[in-house]
This record gives C-alpha cells, structure tokens and sequence, in this order.
C-alpha cells in the first residue's frame, strides 16, 4: 500500500526537479503559481485548485485512475473490515490491520468520503475489540493502541487537507467522529492502566495531536507536570482546592490537537488543549479545582499571547510564554467546544454592542457606506425609472432598428435574466414594475450584506468579497 501511495502521489519525481524522490506521500505539495498544478488547476494561496476531474495536491491524477484506485482500496478495507471482526481478540492481527488502515488512509489526496468512512468504522471495530478484552495481561496493547491513534491522525489530516475551514457536513461530521474515537482510544488506554502502576502515565503522539494518559493517586495531582513534546504546550497542575472530594484514584486523559480544522494555515499552531478527569473507580468525570501554569515552546509557537481566561507570566530562562490559569475548567472539553462560537461574529450580537450602534462612530465602518450607497442608488433609481426610462424597453428598440446579430443577442439576455439590468432594460409588466425590481433588488442585496456581516471571519476582505457576490448573482 505504501509503494501504491508512493507511485501514485510521486510521478512528478520524473517530470518535476522540485520534487525529490524521498518525498512523503502524506504531505502535500504546496503551488506558487497555476503552472504548479499540472495545467488542471488553479493556485489559491498555496493549494491547487483542481479542475473537475482531476486530484492529488498538483492535479496530476486523473478522473479513470482516481476510480479505479479508490475500487481496489475500497476492496482492501473491505477485506480489512472482515479480518477485524473474525478474527476475535488476536491484538497481533488487530495491530496489523490498524497498519493496514492507516496506510490506506495515509495520503489525503486519494481519500474520498467512503474510504474515509470505512477507516473510521475500522477504529470502531478495534477500539470495542480491546475494550472487550481489557485484563488479559497475554495481549499488547501499546502497538495496538499507537497503530490506532495513527489511523485516527490521518483521518484528522485528511478533513483538514480537503475542507480546510469545515465548509461542508461530511468534514464536521467525520471531525467530530474522529474526536469521539479518540476519546474511546483514551478511555482503553487509561483502562489498560489498571491501579497504580509503575509507568502511571502513557504518551501517545501522532502528526496531527498528543495524547497523555494516566492514573493517579489524588494527591499525586498536586502540581502534576504534563508534557508531550516539543510542538505540544507544557502542562503543570498547581495545589488541589478540593483534594479531600475527589475519589482516591484520579485518571488524567490530555489531549493537543496540533492543527486548528477552521484554519486552512498551518501557522500559528494552535494554543487550545483539552484537560479530563475521571473517577478510575467507575470512569465518571470528576472536576479538580486548582490552577494551571501552560508553558508554550518557543521553537514551536513562538510568542503566545495569553487568552483572557489566564494571566501572562514573564518568559522563562528558554525564552518560552507562560500562562497561568487559575481555573482548569476552560480546558475541558464543552469550553473546547464553545470556542467555535467564539470564532464567529455571532457573539457580537448583544444587547450592549447593540447600544453601541448608537454611540460609536459607525461611519467608519465600511458596510456602513455600503448601504448609504445602495440606498442611493435606489432613489436615483426609483426617480429615473419612473421619468425618463419609464416605458423604455431594449428588445422593443432593438427589433425596430434591426440590428440583431450575436454580440447583440448576447447582450438582450444579460440586459434582460441579469437583476441588476433588467430594472433599465425591461419594460413593466402585469407582475412587476421597474420601481418593484428596484426595491427587491435593494432589500436582497441588504439581506446579504447583514449575512456577511454576521458570518464573515474578521480576515476576509469584506468589501471585494461583497462586491464579486454582488456582481455574479
């Protein structure tokens, strides 16, 4: 499967100098320019674009190619999917098909929905395969539960590589499936711990996030440090508040995600973790009260600016940010959660900015010209098509002057289908007035500009993006 990703990925080794033969097929390989993506696509800000048809990061794949390896692969997690489920409890045969499904994953290009779907069904398979054999002390878990945190990282690559941003249902849902495997691969891993043990905490670390896991005493708790590597935050509890209401045995799941899905930049990394705790006694989630101090490699993150939850400390003698939280709880999992909303313009919609509408200078801003000019126009609009351009019709004089060849024709049925044009160029009719497709036209285009204002991300340059959507529609 490897050497099939391999010749797939990198026929360029023979037609591209740029692209060495040691290349890794799960990277992908960045344009500068629409000559980069084979003569089938376009370079947007670094990825190719590709035409209908055609795949891989440079388009070079075709649409019968592209068919016919997505059959075998498909045919292979098939097969894949029905050694998993006959052949029990083997972990040496579970490790070796989480293998084989992480390979069969590994590139993001030559994954499409199903295959993608059917390695996730994979996990699942796996994760309640070792889930049911938890206690025997005969199987390897460590293999079994790497192989499968590296299926897992490449399903999470590859939403990210094809749907940067998460525009479409399949990439949320598939991102969100992937998390809650990932939580039940934890969930086996803090299991598998057992008591109290002599290696209490277990690092698992892919492309895509860092995982720890491990089962404490309580007290052990007490500023507990946590760290992964060098891309992951450094993680040091501080003194539990409430030690005496926590059970005696603490289980710990940590878990980074090392690319942010609603970015399609892989710079800055994200600086967002998630913290969990559990009773080991009967795994039901537990909330310890005391601080945390996150210390941000420099090599890695560079300068981190603290969020408003937490208090900026001076660098340490490395030069790394540091942040102190006093509470641990924005690092669980729905406060996770939440940062979507926080992402969006929605939470501007408060009683309080409201208020400001009416205090700030709102002639700063640029939709606020926006719809000073279109309000305008529509009185322009409304004086000129009720005087002088009120009976004016474009087809009635074009067939009294008898000029009608191609470029004319053409221009009939843009002047007359186009919302914009055809208040001028369209005669009034039994259904609707020249003055009625005005004011439609000035309300449609206020809806929209109110939509952009909400759900448009602050980086977007709003005014060219408003004016292609307006001039296209």
């Amino acid at each position: 499967m490897s050497a099939v990703n391999q010749l797939l990925v990198c026929k360029n080794i023979f037609l591209n100098t740029d692209v060495p033969a040691s290349s890794d097929p799960t990277e992908s390989i960045t344009c500068s320019s629409s000559a980069d993506c084979s003569g089938h696509g376009t370079c947007i800000e670094g990825r190719c674009l590709c035409f209908t048809g055609y795949f891989l990061s440079d388009c070079s794949l075709s649409q019968a190619i592209t068919d016919l390896q997505n059959q075998y692969r498909q045919q292979l997690l098939d097969k894949v999917m029905s050694t998993i489920s006959t052949n029990g409890f083997d972990m040496n045969s579970i490790t070796s098909m989480a293998y084989l499904l992480d390979t069969s994953i590994q590139v993001p290009t030559l994954n499409y929905n199903e295959t993608l779907d059917a390695a996730l069904d994979g996990v699942n398979q796996m994760i309640q395969l070792m889930n049911a054999s938890l206690g025997s002390t005969l199987l390897n878990y460590a293999s079994a539960i790497q192989a499968t945190a590296n299926t897992i990282s490449d399903a999470l690559n590859t939403i990210i590589q094809q749907d940067c941003g998460l525009w479409n249902n399949f990439s949320i849902r598939a991102l969100n499936r992937s998390f809650d495997l990932l939580q039940d691969l934890s969930m086996v891993s803090l299991m598998n711990e057992g008591p109290i043990s002599s290696y209490p905490q277990t690092n698992i670390t892919t492309k895509l996030y860092s995982m720890i896991s491990g089962v404490y005493d309580r007290s052990q708790l007490n500023n507990l440090e946590l760290y992964a590597d060098d891309e992951s935050p450094e993680i040091q509890l501080g003194t539990l508040r409430n030690e005496e209401d926590l059970p005696m045995l603490i289980a710990l799941n940590y878990i980074y995600l090392k690319r942010d899905p609603l970015t399609c930049s892989e710079t800055p990394p994200p600086t967002n973790f998630t913290l969990q705790f559990y009773d080991a006694s009967d795994w039901q989630p537990v909330s310890p009260n005391t601080s945390v101090t996150v210390t941000y490699p420099k090599q890695s993150f560079g300068k981190v600016v603290c969020s408003e939850d937490c208090i900026q400390k001076p660098e340490n003698a490395r030069g790394d940010s540091v942040c102190t939280c006093n509470d641990i709880s924005i690092f669980d999992v729905g406060r996770q959660l939440s940062r979507l909303y926080e992402q969006s313009n929605l939470k501007l919609l408060t009683l309080s900015n409201i208020a400001d509408i009416f205090t700030s200078p709102i002639y700063l801003e640029w939709a606020f010209w926006v719809a000073v000019a279109f309000l305008l126009w529509l009185i322009i609009t409304l004086v000129i098509v009720n005087t002088c351009n009120k009976n004016y019709c474009l087809v009635k004089y074009l067939k009294r002057s008898g000029s009608l060849n191609s470029c004319t024709t053409f221009f009939i049925f843009l002047a007359v289908m186009h919302p914009f044009f055809n208040i001028y160029f369209y005669r009034n009719d039994r259904t609707s007035s020249k003055s009625f497709r005005a004011l439609f036209y000035f309300v449609r285009n206020m809806a929209l500009l109110g939509t952009s204002a909400i759900f448009m991300k602050n980086t977007v340059n709003h005014v060219l993006h408003y004016l292609l959507l307006i001039t296209t529609i």
